[in-house]
């Protein structure tokens, strides 16, 4: 029997102001900082960020913008990938993928609502992030989903 190494990676929690940041292997995790065009919030497959007052982009593939990785979803052996997409967000409210399953495969549609609605037998939710809206213009982007989108296989 092979032992357990004695020196475990750790993840480190950085408490600054009113952001966490979380350092873990391959890159920095921030929580509680606003996600805007052009800071150094996430910005990774499925980042979701302001593009204007009243529109957020969620980051997918686009090498015009230097964004060269492909977002996907993950439902266990079935991969689809995720183009980039921009929404109109005109009050406060969840931003994430509805996943259903329809002829034979996975449809995955990106969509904005006050709340996320509960999973049901034919419907799976992935929360992306929380958009907050003050006076009408988008004031900040709580990040949900980090990386790659995974699933469990048989979720229908």
């Amino acid at each position: 029997m092979k032992a357990i190494a004695s020196n475990p990676r750790t993840i480190s929690a950085i408490r600054k102001a009113d952001a966490l940041r979380i350092n873990v292997p391959g890159g920095t995790m921030r929580k509680g900082v606003p996600n805007r065009s052009g800071s150094s919030a996430y910005a990774g497959p499925f980042a979701v960020v302001a593009a204007t007052a009243t529109s957020v982009t969620v980051y997918g593939n686009n090498s015009t913008e230097g964004r060269n990785y492909t977002a996907t979803i993950t439902l266990g052996t079935t991969i689809k990938t995720f183009p980039e997409a921009t929404l109109s967000v005109t009050s406060s409210g969840y931003v994430y993928l509805k996943i259903t399953y329809e002829s034979s495969a996975y449809v995955g549609l990106l969509t904005t609502a006050a709340n996320v609605p509960a999973q049901t037998a034919t419907e799976y939710y992935i929360p992306l992030a929380y958009v907050t809206v003050t006076n009408g213009a988008i004031s900040g982007v709580d990040q949900f989903q980090y990386g790659q989108v995974q699933g469990a296989g048989r979720i229908f």
